[in-house]
């Protein structure tokens, strides 16, 4: 009695323990039936999923693969309120003491809300709007406003709040 592999398309499918006469008999149902003596008095293991590509010994099998990556964080792009103010830099104050409605409700509009989400397309026509009537308000700026990543600080409230 041996130890046999059993492959199919290069790969060690199943290994068994038999008589030559057997593995003899069952060889026309597999690519190869070869016996691993060889290999193992080489100091070689083998094992289901190893590769043969003829010849006495195998190839182990690559390493597992590598895990999935985890989920995209959900507030990736999420922004407190006031730290997104603060990204209007030296122009915050003139956009915080506009007197033009739609700037203001604006700012009213963002008061309610526990989060800014960069990545919604309201916010970036928010930001073309407010360019519109502060011109410092740029498409530089608003860029840098809107592609900047969220840092920890700048998202440290929401979490806390909503996320923890």
């Amino acid at each position: 009695m041996s130890e046999y592999a059993l492959v199919r398309g290069g790969v060690v499918e199943q290994i068994i323990v038999a008589s030559a006469q057997f593995a003899g008999d069952i060889s026309p149902l597999w690519d190869a039936v070869v016996d691993i003596a060889p290999a193992v008095a080489a100091g070689q293991r083998v094992g289901i999923g190893w590769g043969w590509a003829g010849g006495p010994l195998f190839v182990a099998p690559a390493g597992p693969p590598p895990p999935p990556a985890p989920p995209p964080v959900p507030w990736r792009w999420y922004i407190d309120p006031g730290s997104f103010r603060d990204r209007f830099s030296i122009h915050k104050m003139t956009v915080l003491m506009s007197t033009d409605p739609g700037i203001q409700a604006l700012l009213l509009d963002m008061q309610g809300r526990p989060w800014i989400d960069l990545q919604d397309s309201r916010v970036a026509d928010a930001l073309v709007y407010i360019g519109t009537v502060i011109p410092a308000i740029d498409a530089v700026q608003r860029a840098r406003i809107l592609t900047t990543p969220v840092t920890e600080y700048e998202s440290l409230a929401l979490r806390r709040l909503y996320f923890s």
